[in-house]
């Protein structure tokens, strides 16, 4: 009797860890989750016009997954694409500037032989250099038009939100006609499910033995056995249970693992080694996944 009830207290002690296949197997229990989830916001503040995905909508790095309102911007960049084109302002100072030139030329001709006056002189030596500032100006002006088109496309090329990595959206945090600024400019969460993480709390003995980069069992909820590897052992204890953090990540490229899901570690409790007579036991990179 006494001795099943030690039984009894091991098991109590021992909740939440299921044995993989052989009586000192330890497997402590976790759960999968995203490898990450992103707040897609938008950089510009302004009214949604366009939103192209809904909430389970898979996406690809790079897709449009809405535009906001560009009517005001697109009018601003038509002007700024007219004053960039046009160059008879230009055209006319570098008329102005040859014909004043070409006059302070002859007067210089004069002058060397005797027939012009000094004020003559001066005044074409200034009108020149009137005609080259209002050449200069002309050109800096067709130059700010430009930068100001560029300014204006950088803006409206801002406006159009993408998804900057592949994966599932989870949620939309605002829907066209809203208004996105500021701290609101969430527009939706983008889940990464190709790859997920398994996470999972362990002793700090068991910690001391898990190096990142090495495999590791895991054992999902359905019964179903996949191979992982060491991704993440936290370097602080959690004061309130005395463990440590651990994730092991997986791969996931068919979506055929839920996010969420009860998963369970494969680790002996005899010399706290991982239970991988079923694996390949050389170390897998962790670049790989």
């Amino acid at each position: 009797m006494y001795s099943h009830h030690r039984i009894f207290l091991k098991i109590i002690a021992l909740a939440g860890v299921a044995a993989f296949g052989n009586a000192n197997a330890l497997s402590p229990e976790g759960f999968t989750e995203p490898y990450r989830v992103v707040e897609v916001a938008s950089p510009e503040s302004g009214i949604v016009d366009r939103l192209n995905v809904r909430e389970g909508d898979r996406v690809t790095k790079g897709q449009v997954i809405a535009v906001l309102d560009n009517r005001m911007l697109n009018a601003s960049l038509a002007v700024s694409e007219a004053r960039k084109q046009a160059t008879a302002e230009i055209e006319a100072a570098q008329a102005r500037y040859q014909q004043l030139k070409e006059r302070r030329e002859r007067i210089n001709e004069l002058a060397a032989r005797g027939s012009a006056r000094p004020d003559e002189v001066s005044k074409a030596q200034a009108d020149t250099a009137i005609a080259v500032a209002e050449l200069k100006g002309a050109r800096e002006r067709q130059e700010v038009a430009e930068l100001e088109f560029q300014r204006l496309g950088e803006q409206i090329a801002r406006r159009t939100i993408k998804s900057p990595i592949a994966g599932v959206v989870v949620k939309i945090g605002r829907e066209r006609g809203e208004l996105v600024s500021g701290a609101d400019a969430v527009i939706a969460h983008i889940a990464e499910l190709g790859r997920l993480n398994v996470v999972s709390h362990v002793s700090e003995k068991v910690a001391r033995s898990l190096k990142r980069g090495e495999p590791m069992k895991v054992r999902l909820s359905e019964g179903r056995e996949v191979s992982g590897i060491v991704d993440f052992v936290s370097p602080t204890v959690d004061p309130r249970s005395g463990t440590l953090q651990v994730k092991i990540l997986l791969k996931n490229p068919d979506g055929a693992i839920r996010s969420g899901i009860r998963a369970s570690l494969a680790i002996t409790d005899s010399g706290i080694e991982r239970g991988l007579s079923s694996l390949d036991t050389a170390t897998t990179p962790a670049s790989s996944y």
